[in-house]
Order: C-alpha cells, then structure tokens, then sequence
C-alpha cells in the first residue's frame, strides 16, 4: 500500500512558494495587482449568496476574500480545509485584499493528500478520475457507500492507495477511502471507462 504522503507530493513546494507567494506582504498599503500563490484555511460567512464572503485565512493572520465566477460554488464547499490558491491579488478590495483565484489545490487531510476528480460508475465499480483525466481510481472500504450517489459530481478522496497490477492502465489504482468532500456537478462530462482499462479487478 502507499500512502497519499505530503511529504512525497509536496516536497519540492516550499522554496517555489517562498518566491511567488504574495502572503508575506501585508495588506493595503500599495495599490495594484499581482500574480500569487496563498496558503491557507477557508472560512466561509453569509447565510445567502449576496452577502457571502468566500476568504482564506493565511499564516500571517491576514484574511484575504476569494474571487471566482467559475470556483465559486466549489470554494464554498472548501470550508475548514486547507488549500493552496494561484490568482490576481487586489489590495484595492472593501473590506480587504481579495484573490481572483485562477486556480486551487487541496492540501493534506490528516497527513494524507487529496485526489480531485469526477465519481464514474462503470461495471459496478465505483471510481474518481482525476481532473486532467491521467489517473483513474477504484474506490473502496466503508465510506464508498455515500459517493454512489454524486455520480458526475466532482469530488476530493483521500485514503491509501496502490497500484492495481491486474489492470492495463499504469494510471489505475485502488484506494480505500478515509475522507472525502462534495464540490459540486463537474463541469465538463467524463468519457466512458475503457472495459480493457478495468480488467482484471473482477478476477
């Protein structure tokens, strides 16, 4: 078995981080926009969308709000984790500094790290493939149970995984799932599983 570590997928992290992050300069003061990446847990406030404040709270206690028509509803569902975002920092923004987030990516659920993709029924399995389509994984263990219900809805999983080696696909795993999170319907549909990509797990 090998474990969706941190400590593999993020190593090579920090010192790139250290260079694009926009965290370590305080808020306000200067006005323009920059290109960054912030880290941080998300908070959520507002009962209804038009006083909703999507924001990520970073380790130097600023709180910037989090800015994306087409993220927006997974970001909300993103309450409480930690995640990494990639956007145009604003410092022009009421009642703070905001992000137009480009982009975002989950970082480690208790010790473990988050694959993001979309829930796929084929041959009565139950499997998440990734976002760009690179890795497919078998799901399993007693929480597979509720993602029955999201198929086509994109999802995050965390467990521990290995490699199916009766299957023709390098990019096949099986994992057992320990954790996971609703985002929302996926934007873009998931082509059919190959029946040759799934071979051997009935065996």
């Amino acid at each position: 078995m090998r474990l969706l570590s941190a400590y593999i997928r993020f190593a090579v992290f920090p010192a790139l981080f250290s260079l694009l992050s926009c965290a370590s300069s305080p808020p306000g003061g200067g006005i323009g926009k920059d290109i960054c990446v912030l880290e941080g847990e998300v908070t959520v406030t507002g009962v209804h969308p038009f006083d909703r404040r999507i924001a990520l709270a970073d380790s130097s206690g600023h709180l910037w709000t989090l800015k994306s028509q087409r993220l927006e509803g997974e970001l909300v569902n993103l309450a409480g984790l930690m995640i990494r975002v990639k956007g145009i920092a604003s410092r022009e923004s009421v009642p703070g500094p905001s992000v137009f987030v480009e982009s975002y990516k989950l970082l480690p659920v208790s010790g473990m790290v988050p694959v993001t993709g979309t829930i796929v029924i084929s041959r009565e399995h139950l499997l998440l493939i990734t976002d760009d389509a690179s890795e497919c994984y078998v799901l399993g263990g007693p929480l597979k149970g509720p993602l029955i219900h999201f198929e086509g809805f994109k999802v995050w999983v965390c467990g521990e995984s290995e490699s199916e080696e009766g299957t023709d696909d390098k990019g096949v795993y099986i994992l057992n799932v320990k954790g996971y999170g609703v985002l929302g319907p996926a934007y873009t549909p998931i082509q059919p599983v190959s029946s040759d990509t799934l071979r051997g797990l009935d065996n």
